[in-house]
């Protein structure tokens, strides 16, 4: 019976892995589109913004606006793995060795997701009052230079 219970445990904990891998790759492809978003401010640009608030039935979302909403979209991921765990009990803190159901461990902490959508969410209103002139990676870089972020920023790999 103990075998079958290990057995188990064993197929929940690499499902989790595998959860968590999946959440990790599309975190990196996340990052990568917001470290393209167009940065450079050309004519054409301004003039495509300027023909977009004319039309106010456009429902189209601006890249960074769509980059926001990736991001709350796998923080939400994240804490649903994260609850899951905390749920089953599987991975204990060091997430090297099957706990025992009885055992209470705590769900791992969220860093640096919710500083990462704070830094989205400020350059999104930002760019909402300039009209579309914010540097993102200015931004990132200015807010992961506070001291607050030093932890999270570090606890993210």
């Amino acid at each position: 019976m103990a075998d079958l219970a290990i057995g188990i445990s064993k197929t929940a904990v690499e499902a989790l892995v595998n959860k968590v891998r999946e959440l990790s790759y599309d975190a990196e492809d996340s990052i990568e589109s917001i470290v393209l978003l167009d940065t450079k401010r050309s004519f054409w640009t301004f003039c495509r913004r300027l023909l977009a608030s004319f039309n106010c039935d456009s429902g189209a979302l601006s890249p960074l606006e769509q980059a926001v909403d990736e991001i709350k979209l796998l923080k939400a991921r994240v804490e649903e793995v994260s609850s899951r765990n905390m749920r089953y009990n599987l991975i204990d803190d060091s997430g090297s060795k099957l706990i025992l159901p009885q055992k209470m461990v705590s769900a791992p902490a969220v860093m640096g997701t919710s500083a990462a959508v704070d830094i989205l969410t400020e350059a999104w209103s930002t760019e909402q009052k300039l009209g579309g002139s914010v540097n993102l990676s200015m931004l990132i870089n200015e807010s992961c230079d506070s001291p607050a972020n030093h932890h999270a920023v570090g606890n993210t790999r």
